[in-house]
């Protein structure tokens, strides 16, 4: 396993090195040679693997990513996916040391903030979380998938208010959003504000019919205010 992981990785390498035209400089290859949001990772497919075969796909992961910052220097999405690969193998202090890099290279990079904010979460930091996933909303407003991630941890840290706000602009730009009509009622529902949480809960069911957890709240709503019945009919 651990030899086609390896073939994986020179497979990747190669196909970069054969988009970059004859005698350009590394460095300055175009932002295209390098999609700016994938993530630098080899596939891994069930059953699950053994400890080993775990242990040897995280290190031919972090090879390409060597690979391309050492074809790539200075470069920022090479710096970012470096990022990536250190956080998911439990390096935080490293992977923010190429993240501030990158983030030098190119300020505008709202992927560099939100891996950032990632880390903060992970350190239980969430002031500082915040302040990332909000940088990163200033780059790229119309991010539902950021604007859910602000929420939750604002709501985490008692910032209801701010979660709501939060949280309706995720359904502006997305009202097919079934898990933001879903937090949206949870917000209501720890305010206790019944009304409001049941017509979200009502609409998250109505875009996703078996998100089981809306209906558990709904049943939530109803034992609350009393209507056992009601409840027991989720």
């Amino acid at each position: 396993t651990a030899g086609v992981a390896l073939c994986i990785a020179a497979i990747v390498f190669l196909f970069i090195r054969s988009r970059q035209p004859p005698g350009q400089d590394p460095g300055q290859v175009e932002r295209s040679l390098i999609q700016p949001e994938a993530e630098v990772h080899l596939p891994v497919h069930t059953p699950m693997r053994s400890a080993q075969e775990v242990v040897a796909l995280k290190q031919a992961e972090s090879r390409v990513a060597d690979q391309l910052l050492s074809d790539f220097p200075g470069h920022v999405d090479a710096l970012i996916k470096k990022a990536a690969v250190c956080h998911r193998n439990g390096d935080a202090l490293q992977a923010l040391v190429f993240l501030k890099k990158a983030r030098q290279a190119d300020p505008k990079r709202a992927d560099a903030y939100i891996r950032m904010a990632q880390i903060a979460v992970d350190r239980g930091q969430l002031q500082q979380a915040i302040l990332q996933y909000r940088q990163a909303l200033r780059l790229q407003p119309q991010r539902p998938d950021v604007l859910s991630k602000l929420a939750a941890i604002l709501m985490m840290s008692g910032q209801l208010d701010e979660a709501i706000a939060a949280l309706r602009e995720e359904i502006r730009i997305s009202p097919n959003s079934s898990n933001g009509y879903f937090t949206l009622g949870q917000v209501h529902l720890q305010q206790k504000e019944y009304a409001q949480a049941k017509e979200n809960y009502e609409a998250a069911v109505r875009i996703k019919p078996d998100l089981a957890r809306a209906y558990y709240g709904l049943a939530m709503v109803h034992t609350r205010l009393g209507n056992l019945d009601q409840a027991q009919a989720y």
